[in-house]
């Protein structure tokens, strides 16, 4: 059987942050943008399609990046 290999091998990734208070005032501010970008244009807003970022909360972000 191949999935029956005797010896398996577990993985665990944890990615972002422990809690909601670790998180950096910065990118909780970049998603109060984004959330204010959607709703003041939420006419043009169509069910099912992806909302492009918005050039500010970009900008936000890329404050945010960590560069190995």
């Amino acid at each position: 059987d191949a999935l029956d290999t005797g010896n398996p091998i577990a993985v665990t990734f944890v990615a972002g942050y422990a809690d909601a208070s670790a998180v950096p005032g910065m990118a909780k501010a970049a998603i109060l943008l984004q959330i204010g970008e959607i709703y003041a244009n939420r006419e043009a807003a169509i069910t099912g399609t992806i909302v492009a970022v918005s050039p500010a909360v970009q900008r936000v972000l890329n404050l945010l990046k960590v560069r190995y």
